[in-house]
């Protein structure tokens, strides 16, 4: 027998894009700033550019823990900035927030 279908809807599915400046002046602020690229691939984040991670993710609730995440293991120094957007980019709600001060609407 065949199974069902199951469908993933293109109202949850989002993309979420950390962005960040951190300073590299100092040897620690360098491994900080390493530190932090790699946390960002081994949570799945892909490289899009050297300080833009993207990554896919479905709904709030896994978008809610990549922030909570990611809040966690930010550097002392620099800006780091996420921004998301549902699938269907034609509806332009994209929200971008500057992580050290999260607003609970984007929870």
């Amino acid at each position: 027998m065949s199974q069902p279908a199951t469908f993933l809807s293109g109202y949850r599915l989002m993309w979420v894009l950390v962005m960040f400046d951190l300073p590299t002046d100092t040897k620690p602020q360098r491994k900080a700033a390493g530190d932090f690229r790699n946390f960002l691939r081994d949570e799945g984040f892909e490289r899009s550019q050297f300080s833009v991670y993207a990554r896919f993710v479905n709904g709030k609730e896994a978008f809610a823990t990549r922030v909570k995440r990611i809040s966690r293991h930010l550097p002392d120094t620099g800006d780091v900035l996420m921004r998301f957007a549902p699938k269907p980019l034609n509806s332009l709600r994209i929200r971008t927030c500057i992580i050290r001060a999260l607003p609970e609407e984007l929870l």
